[in-house]
């Protein structure tokens, strides 16, 4: 069993989308006080979660339930003025200066961004019971801390965080 996730690099194709959905991320957040939602489909890997079994919940950062979030489509997710989430965790590895990836972890699925962090990072939270893990350019888990947590439109000190 490997002890490590690869996660492959965005290639222009997937880094030109993100560039082209800038200004309509930034309408559909309801703010441009706010860096917008960079989190998309070509953005992320879907991990089996037998791929998982090495990681170590303890260097992981758990939300439980929540009950004042609506279940929502994936689309609507990045929708918060229509009914989308608004509340986020912010992340960051230990050791800020190292590039790392954002991965989290659902009770029936599991997935890792392929953009490259650099320090913090701004997640959703969903109704969903989620743990979230970071891992560094070589695959390997590295530990990372809740830093904080915010709301979109609070402008609060993390709004000029990337949000994922």
């Amino acid at each position: 069993m490997n002890t490590y996730l690869d996660v492959p690099p965005l290639g222009w194709f997937a880094r030109l989308g993100d560039i082209l959905m800038i200004p309509l991320m930034y309408l559909l957040s309801g703010t441009f006080r706010e860096q917008p939602q960079r989190g998309h489909l070509w953005n992320r890997i879907r991990l089996p979660l037998s791929k998982l079994a090495h990681l170590n919940r303890w260097e992981m950062v758990r939300f439980g339930e929540r009950k004042d979030v609506l279940k929502c489509s994936r689309i609507l997710v990045h929708l918060p003025f229509i009914s989308g989430w608004r509340h986020y965790a912010v992340l960051s590895p230990e050791d800020f200066n190292k590039e790392w990836h954002v991965g989290w972890v659902l009770p029936d699925r599991a997935a890792v961004r392929r953009i490259k962090l650099r320090g913090s990072v701004r997640m959703l939270l969903g109704p969903e019971e989620v743990y979230f893990f970071g891992i560094d350019k070589n695959g390997r888990q590295i530990p990372i801390l809740l830093i904080g947590e915010g709301r979109i439109g609070d402008r609060s000190q993390y709004s000029r965080v990337p949000l994922l």
